[in-house]
């Protein structure tokens, strides 16, 4: 067609696609208004279009969720406290990691193996095998209940704290998605230090 729409049985599928967006659009402005009457408002520097649900959510003008950066919000306090307080996890490459693995595969069976292909592969919480790239550095137990029964009466990046952190025996390989999913299921937050 002269417009550049296609026609296929009769179906102008260009102006379909228009109106479902135009619907799309609608449908977002009306519960961008239903949130702010129901006196569901921004921060005043969100980007146009950015709105937040009943549930507190950011969304994005497509519906999609955004995340606390898009928005200008600061990221989740728990992060922080976890950092202020306790420092990183150690990397599977870095000397805790190393002997971690070494222990894994030194266990009888081995959660750690080496396919014919020269792959390394490790055993998941959830008895599967899987490439040695989707490992996450897994506490034994969690830092966030160890720091609140124990590491805060030491306090903030302490000797004790860190060399908790950095032994191997806390830590165990587990797939980033089960333990972060493990870790967001948690009902802890970090504590104020006691020293």
């Amino acid at each position: 067609m002269p417009d550049g729409s296609v026609v296929r049985s009769g179906t102008n599928y260009s102006g379909k696609l228009q109106e479902a967006h135009d619907a799309s659009k609608a449908s977002i402005q009306s519960r961008i208004s239903n949130l702010e009457s129901g006196g569901v408002k921004g921060t005043g520097e969100t980007p146009k279009g950015y709105y937040q649900d009943v549930n507190g959510k950011w969304h994005r003008p497509d519906g999609g969720y955004a995340s606390n950066k898009e928005v200008g919000l600061p990221e989740p306090s728990s992060i922080t406290k976890r950092l202020e307080y306790m420092e990183n996890t150690p990397g599977k490459g870095s000397k805790t990691g190393k002997e971690v693995m070494e222990r894994m595969e030194n266990e009888i069976p081995p959660k750690i193996r080496t396919t014919r292909d020269g792959e390394i592969e490790f055993m998941a919480s959830d008895n599967k095998w899987y490439p040695i790239d989707q490992a996450d550095m897994a506490h034994l137990t969690d830092a966030v209940s160890w720091w609140n029964s124990t590491g805060r009466y030491y306090g903030a990046k302490s000797p004790e704290v860190r060399e908790w952190m950095l032994d191997s025996n806390n830590y165990v390989l587990d797939h980033y998605r089960l333990n972060r999913s493990a870790g967001a299921k948690l009902n802890e937050t970090y504590l104020s230090p006691n020293k």
